[in-house]
């Protein structure tokens, strides 16, 4: 399955900053200024729920926009650019089903994946608000 969103928008700062830097934040550190944060294409396969025998599945998901300059594993593309429009492999994993050690079998993933857990996160559909909490 593939699938996609775009996620944009602006912070308001009424005091006109002449850096159009907003201090103390990072996903919405510009001021005044339109951004494409996030445009997200994912590509996945599932494993099979009835599987009884060996399955596998996958899922990468790439990042590219504002929001890349601050999600990036450490060494993956953190320095490919200074440009403030980046890319980032939010999640790049594998999984298989495996019919060995228990009746049922077991199931692994392995690989590079962010938390789905904490009320900001950085898939713009799970977040309530635009903006992040400030890191002042």
């Amino acid at each position: 399955m593939v699938s996609g969103y775009v996620d944009g928008g602006t912070s308001v700062n009424f005091d006109s900053p002449a850096n159009n830097y907003n201090f103390g934040e990072l996903f919405q550190d510009r001021a005044n200024t339109f951004r494409m944060n996030q445009l997200v294409l994912t590509g996945e396969k599932d494993l099979d729920p009835a599987a009884t025998g060996m399955d596998w599945g996958f899922k990468i998901q790439g990042l590219y926009g504002t929001d890349a300059r601050y999600t990036h594993s450490i060494g993956m593309f953190s320095l490919a650019t200074h440009s403030p429009y980046q890319f980032d492999f939010v999640e790049f994993n594998g999984l298989a089903h495996l019919p060995v050690l228990v009746s049922g079998g077991i199931d692994v993933k392995a690989g590079v994946y962010s938390t789905p857990i904490g009320y900001e996160v950085i898939d713009a559909t799970g977040n309530f608000f635009y903006s992040h909490n400030s890191i002042t």
